[in-house]
């Protein structure tokens, strides 16, 4: 988990400014989407990966699932970029090299991001580039079973129509996560590395959660704190006959 159960970020000060408290909220749950998404995306192409080979049988739902979390991570971090420029009282941000890294990479992901909130203007209006395919083209690596030695397998999920195109895979150079690393969603021309964006949120995690924990230890009307969510269950059982004097609708 990117954020503990112990976080700061978990436990909002009372007397904190109220909007400021939100925004906090905001960061805190767009990061726990992230990780989330993350950590689903990589077991399942993991094993969209074991899948692979002509006696073998692959499940629609992997991919389907694998699309869903990798779009999940690009509205999110976009979310979570928006929220961290507009965050109030935050002085001299662009300074604070967290939020530095961070910021600038909501360029390409929110140009990524209009290809699926805009899918019909893009399907009628765009030209189609060859290697263009409805809901984008996700690829990964995957390293070697032992730590020395053994192939690396490159791999791409087109979805959605393609025409005969050049079909490119990702080049596998430098660190690959286990088990899946190497994630990038493309559309022509856009194409962001979702390895990496998780690895900026998680930069961005650590220095948030330090300075917040700093403001607050450093001034005694943050003494108390309020939980981060309410779960509410309430059970109801149906009557065979309403009570008397009331009908049922």
């Amino acid at each position: 988990m990117i954020i503990g159960p112990a976080s700061c970020l978990r436990r909002i000060p009372v007397a904190l400014d109220r909007k400021q408290g939100y925004f906090l909220e905001g960061v805190r749950v767009s990061i726990e989407m992230i990780d989330l998404a993350h950590d689903r995306l990589q077991n399942s192409l993991f094993a969209v990966t074991g899948a692979f080979g002509p006696e073998r049988t692959l499940q629609q739902d992997l991919l389907t699932a694998a699309m869903a979390d990798a779009w999940l991570i690009v509205d999110a971090f976009h979310r979570l970029a928006d929220l961290a420029q507009h965050m109030p009282n935050v002085v001299r941000r662009n300074q604070i090299r967290f939020f530095h890294n961070l910021i600038p990479a909501n360029g390409a992901v929110n140009e990524l991001r209009n290809t699926a909130q805009h899918l019909p203007e893009q399907i009628r209006s765009s030209a189609i580039d060859p290697n263009w395919s409805v809901w984008g083209v996700l690829s990964w690596c995957v390293p070697p079973a032992a730590d020395v030695g053994g192939e690396i397998l490159s791999c791409s999920y087109f979805c959605g129509k393609l025409t005969e195109g050049q079909r490119p895979l990702l080049n596998p150079s430098g660190a690959i996560s286990r088990p899946v690393g190497l994630m990038t969603l493309s559309q022509v021309p856009t194409s962001v590395s979702l390895s990496d964006l998780y690895t900026q949120v998680e930069r961005f995690a650590v220095g948030l959660e330090r300075m917040t924990d700093l403001a607050f230890r450093a001034d005694p009307r943050f003494a108390e704190t309020y939980g981060s969510d309410v779960l509410i269950c309430l059970s109801l059982t149906e009557a065979d006959e309403p009570p008397t004097g009331q009908q049922r609708q």
